[in-house]
């Protein structure tokens, strides 16, 4: 049954007003509630534009219907709702990279960073270069590397999914606004990332065919997290629920991200190591510039990633919760009221 029914906006007021420490972007309500709530204002305004002034999506669907009215922030890549396939969802990771680039790489910057390029470095200046090694053969510092870097992927997803729902309904957040909202929503992303890896680690000691299962549909924990305002318990429960609906679709971006992203890792650290070897005319020059191109990588990907994820989470609620329809009917009612 769908939970979740109009699509709401936080706080009244000017067009011109900032979200508050903790507002999130989109909320929901319960479906059959008795007055369900409408939205009455936006939180941002899109610069250079007026708040009576609906944009115009001219996007052509897949459908080819005319364009619709749209409060969506103009060129965003969720300007136009519609179903995407799986190539579409990977191409809109670097879409939204592109979009907010100088937005994301601050945000990515501070996450990552500290959680992931940080250990590693030490790793490297402790004489341990190479690859880590999560099942064995790492030292401490790899294992807090790994670690770290699963943590920056939830902390990252949180603040992109808040990002890309808040282009949804027009809002540009600044990297100070995706801050202040991680700090609002810390508590509940610590606690389903920890939900979450145990199950992940549940899944793994079944033989390890449970993980098959478990990755895919904790893949959309983060943006959940971020959009859904849900406690701990509640955002792990929405997003088995919402991911088991297309398990098949969410499994094949999975896969299809982890082979593309390893092609790609593979070609770059291979040229890595065979410009380094080159430019010092050592194995060691040639370790250290792989490990330099595997942070640097891992980093980008990441981030990458993590647009696919948020991506893949909009389209599960356009395809089976009608988040578009949805969208555009509070417009429509707004625009006649």
């Amino acid at each position: 049954m769908n939970r979740f029914s109009a699509v709401t906006v936080q706080n009244g007021g000017s067009p011109h007003e900032r979200v508050p420490s903790g507002g999130s972007p989109i909320r929901t309500e319960p479906r059959g509630s008795a007055s369900p709530t409408v939205p009455t204002s936006v939180d941002w305004a899109s610069p250079g534009s007026t708040v009576d002034a609906p944009r115009v999506r001219s996007a052509p669907t897949i459908f080819d219907e005319p364009p619709r009215p749209t409060r969506a922030l103009v060129a965003s890549p969720v300007s136009r709702l519609q179903p995407r396939t799986v190539g579409q969802l990977l191409d809109g990771g670097f879409e939204v990279l592109r979009f907010r680039f100088r937005t994301i790489t601050i945000i990515a910057a501070t996450i990552v960073l500290p959680l992931y390029a940080l250990p590693q470095a030490l790793v490297a200046a402790l004489g341990r270069v190479g690859d880590v090694d999560v099942f064995g053969g790492s030292s401490p510092l790899g294992y807090l590397a790994q670690l770290g870097l699963w943590l920056a992927t939830m902390l990252l997803g949180v603040a992109i999914g808040f990002l890309v729902s808040g282009w949804l309904v027009g809002a540009d957040p600044t990297p100070a606004d995706t801050f202040r909202f991680l700090r609002s929503r810390l508590g509940v992303a610590l606690g389903a990332f920890v939900v979450a890896l145990l199950l992940k680690v549940a899944g793994l000691v079944a033989c390890g065919v449970g993980i098959l299962f478990a990755v895919p549909v904790l893949s959309v924990l983060a943006p959940v997290v971020a959009a859904e305002g849900l406690g701990v318990v509640e955002s792990v429960r929405r997003t088995i629920a919402l991911a088991r609906r297309r398990f098949g679709a969410v499994f094949g971006v999975g896969l299809l991200w982890a082979v593309s992203s390893s092609l790609v890792s593979a070609a770059a650290t291979g040229a890595a190591a065979l410009v380094g070897e080159l430019a010092t005319g050592s194995t060691d020059g040639a370790e250290i510039a792989v490990q330099a191109v595997n942070v640097v990588g891992t980093v980008v990907l990441t981030v990458v990633q993590v647009a696919v994820t948020v991506l893949v989470y909009v389209d599960l609620r356009v395809r089976t919760e009608g988040l578009d329809l949805e969208l555009e009917s509070v417009e429509r009612f707004r625009a006649a009221a």
